[in-house]
């Protein structure tokens, strides 16, 4: 039963989301069928991760059909469970279970009757993030990001009204993204003859870097960029996020681009193994001038915002170049960081856009201005505030403190100076982001108005869960070193 788990953690949510879709409009009915369905998942990683870190690497053979690495068009599918992979495992489904929570309460003003359709589209996205997650074949990782983007799109769009062009701009830049990544696939392809990254590995790693190899690493980093939103392109990504539903952007803001991360990770740690250090120093040296430079605009692009919702989005931007960076620092330190950082931001972001139905639910409005008397109706969601942007800015015990100061020892020890500033100058513009915000929550105290208890009361809940997330940082935080020798170090090549 135990081998069966890697597949059950896909196939559960898909199957969820099918019964979902044929399961009335029925708000407390769908909240305990996904609560239920979404504790059984988190049981079902866990039970992974405890397989993979008691027996070592799990792999499996989808259907049985297993493939035959002397036989060129043996065609089988594998799934593969590495520690990192479990734990991340563990994470999607953590974030998936307290998005889903945290959604809830907007559910009857973002959503309505079309909640069934709205739910089988995020368990189907759950279950292609579990895909992205585990699988070990090239093509395989393309159509698990294609049915990833395409339940994004949906669930984006059911934001109505301005949604609408935020989710087409979001097609056209997604279909490019993963039109540059097939390409590359292909390349593989054509030189190996296999799909599996496995084999690719084995086979990139006995022959000579020809130019094909080369722009096949090309086009994949091209298409991952686009999917990271790393600034020059990240236009579509702030609308997305800012004018989706509440209930989607608490999904898919958290995981989405850090799954993109972990793509990249794989193609430069486990696909071209050594490439780049040996071959490709002058692509290192491009690519973090381009992690640099996008982690100051992400950062300049929250600074210019008043929607709380799209300051938090354009962080994005800024922390995409946080782990691009340390992916291609040449460094295994920079690598450590960037994963580290990736798990990081993952929680982070969550309790960021917790936070942001927290504040709607609270006063009514996300624009700075609404903000003012925050600390008084929900001091549980001011605490969030402060607790996660002490992260983002990277005071300790925070996760974020040890994940850039992971980052930035790989920057020194690489030579990359640029992306040293540019960490420091980006966690003092946090500093002026989060400052602005709480300065207002809290210096500006309003009267109450009669009405606004039962507004509140999803507010305090909502805030109550941002806290716990927040605080949740500070645990991962004490717990850095850990994490990164029992899940991170093992995975990377030293």
């Amino acid at each position: 039963m135990s081998d069966q788990l890697i597949i059950l953690v896909i196939v559960w949510p898909l199957l969820t989301g099918v019964v979902t879709s044929l399961l009335p409009a029925n708000k407390r009915l769908m909240t305990l069928w996904g609560s239920l369905n979404l504790v059984a998942l988190n049981g079902l990683a866990a039970a992974l991760l405890l397989r993979v870190v008691s027996q070592g690497t799990l792999i499996y053979t989808v259907s049985g059909w297993n493939r035959d690495p002397a036989d060129a068009l043996s065609l089988g599918i594998e799934l593969k469970a590495n520690i990192f992979c479990g734990f991340l495992s563990c994470l999607i489904a953590a974030v998936a279970l307290v998005g889903f929570l945290g959604g809830v309460c907007t559910w009857d003003r973002q959503v309505g009757h079309r909640l069934p359709h709205f739910l089988a589209l995020f368990f189907l996205l759950v279950a292609a993030f579990q895909g992205l997650c585990l699988s070990n074949d090239a093509f395989n990782l393309y159509v698990m990001l294609e049915i990833s983007s395409l339940a994004t799109y949906g669930l984006i769009a059911f934001g109505g009204g301005r949604a609408y062009l935020a989710t087409f701009h979001y097609i056209v830049m997604g279909t490019i993204g993963a039109s540059f990544y097939l390409i590359g696939v292909g390349y593989l392809y054509i030189k190996t003859g296999t799909l599996n990254i496995t084999d690719l590995a084995d086979s990139i790693a006995s022959q000579q870097l020809s130019k094909a190899f080369v722009l096949a690493l090309a086009f994949l980093v091209t298409g991952l960029l686009l999917k990271m939103a790393v600034f020059p392109l990240h236009f579509w990504l702030p609308n997305a996020y800012t004018y989706a539903p509440d209930a989607t952007s608490v999904l898919v803001a958290p995981l989405s681009t850090k799954l993109a991360v972990f793509l990249m990770f794989r193609i430069l740690d486990d696909l071209f193994i050594g490439v780049i250090p040996k071959s490709l120093v002058s692509w290192s040296w491009a690519v973090v001038f381009l992690a640099s430079f996008g982690i100051l605009a992400g950062t300049s692009l929250s600074l210019a915002q008043r929607d709380l919702k799209k300051i938090f989005s354009c962080l994005i931007v800024a922390e995409a170049g946080y782990m691009l960076g340390g992916l291609w620092l040449s460094d295994s330190r920079g690598t450590i960081g960037a994963l580290f950082h990736l798990v990081n931001d993952a929680v982070a972001t969550l309790a960021l856009f917790l936070v942001v139905i927290a504040v709607q639910q609270s006063v009514g409005g996300r624009n700075l201005h609404d903000v003012k008397g925050l600390f008084q109706r929900s001091p549980l969601t001011v605490l969030a505030l402060i607790l996660v942007s002490f992260n983002l800015i990277g005071v300790p015990p925070s996760a974020g403190f040890f994940s850039k100061a992971t980052l930035l020892t790989g920057a020194v020890a690489s030579g990359h100076y640029q992306f040293v500033v540019a960490l420091l100058l980006a966690s003092l513009g946090n500093l002026v982001i989060f400052f602005r915000i709480i300065e207002v929550a809290y210096f500006n105290p309003i009267v109450a108005e009669e009405g606004e208890s039962a507004l509140s009361l999803d507010g305090q809940r909502a805030g109550a869960l941002a806290a716990a997330v927040a605080a949740s940082l500070y645990l991962i935080g004490l717990s850095s070193y850990n994490i990164m020798e029992t899940f991170i170090k093992p995975v990377v090549s030293l």
